[in-house]
């Protein structure tokens, strides 16, 4: 009788244990969902300090100008210190060196990178400990048009420009071996695994590589945006680092420069070009078709994200439109604090930093540190 009682009361315990467990299991669990969602943005104040030390590799044509000029922007505004290159871009074809970044004295760790260059984790030691990593890509069809239209059209690339005909697109994908350069040199050849790190030994449609390849991307980078959600993906970001719907506001650069096609006709259809492209493009397609579906599953987690990407998109509306007007007619735009947005106030100072090319901005931040130092 006594072993019956105890084994009861042994139960009873097991029982109790397990329910007390599921119900604070359930609380933790939309404690955090509430703190994730209400803890970043709108009249939901926040405890959390935004996070300023960021990491975002600029690869090509991935509307990577903008997102550099929100990431400068922030740096002057906030008045950080990022590791600026000491020429224009870090490095875009040779490897990684010192010398190419703009080391101050005295100055240890920085606090952003956003201009070009190859990844490589030698620069991460520049940076602090908590730094947070971002990287965009885009869909690699159209990611390849842009990158051969502008480099043939502006830079006036040498391998590129020896493609002749009145269809260039149609007749470099009909036969790239014969006009591609490969490695470092190439603009058009899986150029967003390369940005990204890919090992230049491995052949671009070794399957096993690209597999491992996209394995390191994935551990290296705590968010990949996608060019063609690219509000979308300001929002995630600006969760994710308790950021102001201030800070993320941006005007487009470098939208269409150059990139008219210059046929007179397409030789072959469009769905034809891609089905080529995609033979010799197999890195970045299984990297962007990785990323895309993450970036997508990562949406759908967010409670209230069709909401907010709504509110933002009004905001950039009367933001850019305020910009636009003349200032002796409306000089500050005031946006209120709602469900999904804080409040803040516009001036047409901030039009002008925002309407400046990334370029511009890392000058006035390179001038800005040199003063400091001096």
């Amino acid at each position: 009788m006594l072993k019956v009682k105890s084994v009861l009361l042994l139960l009873l315990v097991i029982f109790v244990v397990i329910s007390v467990t599921y119900i604070l299991k359930g609380r933790y669990s939309q404690a955090w969902k509430q703190v994730s969602h209400f803890g970043i943005h709108g009249k939901h104040k926040s405890n959390f300090r935004p996070h300023q030390h960021v990491y975002y590799l600029k690869t090509h044509k991935t509307g990577s100008g903008t997102m550099c000029s929100i990431f400068a922007e922030y740096c002057r505004a906030h008045h950080l210190l990022p590791l600026l290159p000491r020429m224009k871009n870090i490095n875009q074809k040779a490897h990684f060196r010192k010398k190419q970044l703009l080391l101050l004295p005295g100055v240890k760790k920085y606090d952003m990178v956003f201009n070009h260059h190859i990844f490589t984790p030698e620069i991460l030691r520049y940076l602090h400990n908590d730094t947070f990593a971002v990287t965009s890509l885009r869909e690699p069809f159209q990611n390849f048009v842009s990158a051969f239209l502008y480099y043939r059209n502006e830079w006036r690339t040498g391998y590129l420009r020896k493609v002749k005909g009145d269809d260039p697109i149609s007749e470099f994908l009909r036969d790239p071996k014969k006009y591609e350069v490969g490695g470092y040199e190439s603009w058009t050849n899986n150029r967003q695994s390369v940005d990204l790190g890919f090992d230049l030994s491995h052949n671009f449609d070794n399957v096993q590589y690209i597999k491992h390849f996209i394995n390191k991307v994935e551990h290296q980078f705590g968010l990949v945006l996608i060019m063609e959600y690219f509000d979308e993906g300001l929002i995630l970001m600006k969760r994710i680092l308790h950021w102001k719907t201030e800070d993320i506001l941006y005007m487009i650069k470098n939208k269409g420069m150059f990139h008219k096609q210059d046929n007179k006709y397409n030789s072959i259809p469009e769905s034809q070009q891609r089905k080529l492209h995609a033979r010799f493009s197999q890195a970045d397609v299984m990297l962007y078709d990785h990323f895309l579906i993450r970036f997508k599953k990562r949406m759908n987690r967010e409670v209230g994200f069709v909401e907010e990407v709504a509110k933002f998109k009004e905001i950039k509306r009367r933001f850019l439109n305020f910009c636009d007007s003349p200032s002796h007619i409306k000089p500050q735009l005031v946006i209120q604090a709602g469900e999904w947005n804080d409040g803040f106030n516009i001036t047409k100072h901030k039009c002008k930093w925002l309407r400046l090319e990334c370029w511009d901005l890392t000058q006035h931040l390179r001038v800005r540190q040199q003063r400091l130092v001096s």
